[in-house]
């Protein structure tokens, strides 16, 4: 074990020190996870009612996949889509995007993009947590039927454009990582981070 932690962090650095393998253009799919905090939109009032600690937020984890394009030799133009199942407050997101990016070196990619995702809720959770912080306390089996009763006339999806930066760092001919942070409309803060295999 201690050999493979050893190996792991040795292609780690050669990808950060640019003596890991070139960038690929191309197609590539990846897996990741990430963090994903909503701004509640809530006033003064209405955040001290159910406490400081309140927030919309999850984990996220999913793939992603797309098509990078060689403008020249310093920069790409790509494209791609991301699904994610997510926890706590978040069922899931999903969306699209363009991005750019320039090559720091042979095996580092910086870039920015820019697109659309869409931000499923988990309506019931986020609702049993404000009740619970207006309580102060668990509530009743009974307060959570009558929520799940009322969640079905709430609308528990919106979406907008995302904008972020990240980097990619080759780890081999076909494996990079990858880490990112975006934005929702300016109201959220999205970290990710995956390996991405490509074609």
């Amino acid at each position: 074990m201690e050999q493979f932690k050893i190996s792991l962090l040795a292609l780690v650095m050669s990808a950060i020190m640019g003596t890991a393998p070139a960038l690929a253009q191309g197609a590539y799919v990846g897996a990741q996870i990430g963090y994903h905090d909503i701004d509640t939109g809530l006033d003064e009032d209405d955040q001290a009612l159910v406490g400081d600690d309140f927030g919309i937020n999850g984990v996220l984890y999913g793939l992603y996949g797309g098509y990078d394009f060689e403008i020249n030799d310093d920069f790409i133009a790509g494209v791609e889509v991301n699904f994610n199942l997510a926890t706590s407050d978040l069922d899931s997101d999903y969306g699209v995007a363009a991005r750019v990016g320039y090559k720091a070196s042979d095996s580092t990619l910086l870039f920015a993009r820019g697109g659309y995702q869409e931000v499923n809720l988990d309506a019931l959770n986020v609702a049993v947590e404000v009740a619970e912080a207006i309580n102060g306390g668990p509530i009743s089996d009974a307060e959570r039927d009558a929520l799940e009763a009322g969640i079905d006339d709430v609308d528990d999806s919106d979406g907008g454009f995302l904008i972020g930066i990240g980097g990619e760092f080759m780890l081999q001919d076909n494996l990079a990582l990858r880490v990112a942070f975006d934005t929702i409309e300016f109201d959220s803060t999205r970290l990710t981070a995956g390996f991405a295999f490509k074609f």
